[in-house]
């Protein structure tokens, strides 16, 4: 027996098993069992939190997203220059805009009562600014209520084609191509009706700036809306009062306001003047009776 226990220590020693080696995980454990396995490193803790933190710190990203603020800036202000090299008129027809948005709580509800009650009001020459700046001669909207604006004709329009698709459908002959319908008659009227004005005005050799002209022309889309909702709570009999007194106001206004806005250059017949400040003047209150009196 000792010569047998002898001969097994000098195999295992000969196979290089040492009696205190520890077991590779592909081997035997300690219950004699064979296990395939083999150990996976472990991973560091909060790595993808440091490649978040990484993100944000790299100095490269860091420069881009300044460089884009600054490109947005440039182009808010009017100042980025790959616009303004294919399309040079666009910033100063952005800054344009910016003057006839340019309102307030006030000035919407001040240029209402106007529009409801012309014949009140005593004043409408437009104010002046004294800032030195050439381009700005006249005040703006929120400063100046006798201004015209866009804001609120843009809303006017958009508040009487809903109104009058909610007419149709008290009246059961709603379907969605009547909103298409209003907005298709109110651009035809507004194209025609620029047309003419400025045909009057090329061969007489007056003048109005574009979007003024546009402005004025669309403060009878707020006339719309309030006889369209005549309609609908006073029924016929509401709608024809308000169509009336309505048309009136909005020629009165149209009167008042062309006879501040067309200029009168050197050498024209003030006679000829006044007679396209009441042209002018006319057309509003009909193209309103036409729009209004199709739906």
């Amino acid at each position: 027996m000792a010569f047998y226990n002898q001969m097994g220590q000098s195999h295992g020693t000969a196979f290089g098993a040492h009696p205190h080696a520890p077991m590779s995980s592909g081997g035997a454990n300690p219950s004699g069992e064979y296990s395939s396995q083999t150990p996976q490193a472990a991973q560091p803790q909060g790595a993808p939190a440091q490649q978040g933190q990484g993100l944000f710190q790299d100095p490269q990203m860091m420069q881009l997203g300044a460089k884009a603020t600054e490109q947005l800036w440039n182009l808010h202000r009017g100042s980025f220059s790959p616009v303004n090299s294919v399309m040079p008129g666009l910033s100063s027809f952005y800054h344009s805009l910016q003057y006839y948005f340019s309102v307030n709580n006030s000035y919407v509800v001040r240029k209402l009562i106007v529009l409801l009650f012309p014949f009140r009001k005593k004043r409408w020459a437009r104010e002046g600014v004294s800032d030195g700046d050439v381009a700005k001669k006249y005040a703006r909207p929120m400063e100046d209520e006798n201004a015209p604006d866009l804001y609120i004709p843009l809303m006017a329009l958009v508040t009487f084609v809903l109104v009058t698709g909610f007419l149709k459908g008290t009246a059961g002959k709603f379907s969605p191509d009547v909103l298409q319908r209003v907005m298709t008659s109110c651009a035809v009227a507004d194209a025609l009706l620029m047309v003419v004005m400025y045909g009057v005005l090329f061969f007489t050799q007056l003048s109005v700036p574009s979007l003024d002209l546009y402005a004025y022309m669309g403060y009878k889309y707020f006339s719309l809306c309030v006889i369209t909702i005549a309609s609908l709570v006073f029924g016929s009999m509401g709608f024809y009062l308000f169509l009336m007194y309505m048309a009136g106001a909005l020629g009165y206004f149209s009167l008042k306001t062309f006879a501040q806005a067309v200029s009168t250059p050197p050498g024209v017949d003030p006679s000829q003047r006044s007679l396209v400040v009441l042209g002018c003047a006319v057309l509003q209150p009909l193209s309103m009776l036409w729009l209004g009196g199709g739906w």
